[in-house]
């Protein structure tokens, strides 16, 4: 059973009343990942009125769920002790609940037992959850996972993930959490890229051009981000910044 992408929609209420305090782990200690991003590009159009909207998805072969979770461990594994378990998503056991948090952002006793279970099995420490997020281009719509948005006469290509790291021990989200929202201290870089909307949108024909091109943007925006959370990410002992980032 997939864990359902709801955990990340209501995240921003998540851990308000936890201190914003590193996790300690110890050296050699492993960490967990699950990783729910598709192999699909979400194209879309938004033009003046809706009668000339439209929308894809479309399958590519850029590998990017391996792609991210390759970055991941890079970035942890060359900066510390610590080893990564990629966990497939699949063998996730059915018990989890549709909802890893409730309203108040609390991850509920249904849910520790199922991360119970994860830690058990894998031996792991904390858990880092990846999922596609969603972001907004030129200020007014909102984009989902990866590929080719436009917005009347501007061309983006976007990435819009989203990592979450959940203490095993204690079980709240750790990073990042409201309190560093409200501080900004987790601003992230810029998810989504302008380029020429002709070059990569048909207006005319309703289609998109994914093309490699489009991959070395979508790669270069995740290289970005995995950068920037790792540099933050507080485990203790931290991470090596001088190593973490490729």
């Amino acid at each position: 059973m997939k864990i359902p992408l709801i955990f990340f929609t209501v995240t921003v209420l998540t851990c308000s009343a936890v201190p914003a305090q590193p996790v300690k782990l110890q050296e050699g200690s492993k960490i967990g990942l699950i990783n729910l991003v598709s192999d699909e590009t979400k194209n879309a159009y938004w033009a003046l009125t809706v009668f000339n909207n439209f929308e894809e998805t479309k399958a590519v072969d850029w590998g990017i769920r391996g792609y991210i979770n390759e970055g991941i461990k890079t970035r942890i594994e060359s900066g510390s002790n610590y080893h990564v378990i990629v966990i497939n998503d699949e063998a996730v056991n059915t018990s989890c609940p549709s909802q890893l948090t409730n309203y108040f952002g609390q991850i509920t006793k249904q849910t520790k037992k199922c991360l119970s279970e994860l830690k058990n099995e894998y031996g792991i420490e904390i858990l880092i959850y990846v999922a596609e997020s969603s972001g907004y281009i030129a200020g007014t719509r909102y984009t989902k996972g990866y590929g080719v948005h436009g917005v009347r006469n501007e061309g983006f290509i976007h990435a819009n993930i989203t990592m979450y790291s959940v203490s095993l021990e204690k079980f709240y989200i750790f990073f990042p959490t409201i309190m560093d929202e409200i501080s900004r201290k987790t601003k992230r870089p810029r998810s989504s890229k302008p380029v020429p909307l002709l070059r990569y949108i048909d207006k005319e024909e309703k289609l998109f051009t994914v093309n490699e091109r489009v991959q070395r943007i979508v790669t270069g925006l995740i290289d970005n981000y995995l950068d920037w959370y790792f540099s933050r990410i507080p485990i203790d002992p931290p991470l090596r910044r001088e190593l973490s980032s490729q």
